[in-house]
């Protein structure tokens, strides 16, 4: 191939602005077209102003899509809210099973419409049937360093939510071996997970110099959780989440704390998670706290463990936006692709 032609659907927003930012990077990555109903017409400069490369580009309404044969890949990448994307999927669905006969497609989508694979999870967390149920398999869950294998053979890929990621970088060395009963976990994030449009939990004045918790046993990306769990083994964990808002605009920081059986079976518990990331390119495991400063502006992640007694600890720090969106959004794309796991993510996270 000689270059990857992207277009983002959602480009206008949080998420879409730092698929720009970590495409500027990439080698091979070619943007050529920007979808966004609600900034139709205005240029990249006006919404995104850091992304001096692609500052003369302009958002369109709809999405367009290339015709004729290329040995070039396409990537579309959906970064619209929640439930949007679904509704347009068998429209779209029909359109590239077309295309896919002339070029290799890729699509990845960073909202939540694909990840779980139940419809009547996603029915109980996001409170509406699903769009489209019956094309939920068409994708899968892409944490690369727990579905690697499966990433490399799709071209469908829901990238996991940012909760999600980091709290599942915790649990997942140790699913099926966890024999509590029940999981808690209490994690922070910083102020663009919410997005660019802002409320009154999210506004900055009201957020900057607070800390409070929200949605309380019952946030979305508990079902990510639970979902994962079950289909590695531990399908009988009960999981307790509380997440909460920090005075931060990125980072995510995640607490895990197991009750275990026996002071020995916290001891293994700990070995696994130092050991399950050893060769990981983008997890680091410490023997200290984890630190959202250390990570931010990056795909990576730190991750530890502690135990005394029968007690289990696992934390995980991350970006968002990174690690948690569209870092591991592109590097989805790359394992995707058959490419280097790390090309256009190599950059290091902005640090003090």
């Amino acid at each position: 191939m000689r270059q990857i032609d992207v277009i983002i659907i959602g480009a206008s927003g949080m998420g879409g602005g730092e698929l720009l930012r970590y495409l500027m990077q990439h080698p091979l990555a070619n943007p050529i077209q920007l979808v966004s109903r609600s900034r139709a017409g205005e240029s990249v400069a006006s919404v995104h102003p850091h992304l001096g490369a692609y500052a003369q580009m302009r958002f369109e309404a709809s999405l367009g899509l290339p015709s004729g044969e290329s040995s070039d890949p396409l990537v579309i990448f959906c970064a619209m809210g929640h439930g949007e994307f679904a509704q347009s999927w068998p429209a779209l669905r029909e359109q590239l099973a077309e295309l896919s006969q002339q070029r290799k497609v890729v699509v990845i989508d960073i909202s939540a419409d694909f990840r779980l694979s139940d419809p009547a999870a996603w029915q109980q967390y996001y409170g509406e049937p699903h769009p489209c149920p019956q094309y939920l398999d068409d994708f899968v869950y892409g944490l690369p360093e727990h579905a690697r294998d499966a990433i490399a053979s799709t071209d469908r890929i829901a990238s996991p939510g940012c909760f999600a990621t980091a709290i599942n970088l915790c649990l997942l060395p140790l699913a099926g071996r966890i024999s509590s009963k029940h999981v808690a976990v209490a994690a922070m994030t910083g102020s663009s997970g919410s997005g660019n449009r802002p409320s009154e939990g999210t506004h900055h004045p009201f957020r900057a110099h607070d800390l409070r918790a929200y949605q309380m046993l019952r946030h979305r990306h508990q079902a990510e959780l639970e979902m994962m769990l079950a289909a590695n083994g531990n399908e009988d964990v009960r999981i307790s989440f509380v997440p909460h808002s920090a005075p931060l605009v990125r980072g995510i920081f995640a607490t895990v704390m197991i009750d275990c059986d026996s002071a020995a079976e916290a001891r293994e518990l700990a070995g696994l998670v130092s050991s399950c990331y050893e060769k990981e390119r983008f997890v680091q495991y410490t023997t200290a706290s984890p630190r959202v400063a250390v990570v931010a502006g990056s795909n990576n992640a730190q991750v530890s463990a502690s135990h005394e007694g029968r007690s289990l600890l696992v934390m995980c720090a991350i970006d968002n936006l990174g690690k948690g969106m569209a870092g591991q959004a592109i590097q989805n794309m790359n394992i995707a692709l058959g490419l280097d796991e790390s090309s256009g993510l190599q950059a290091a996270a902005v640090y003090p």
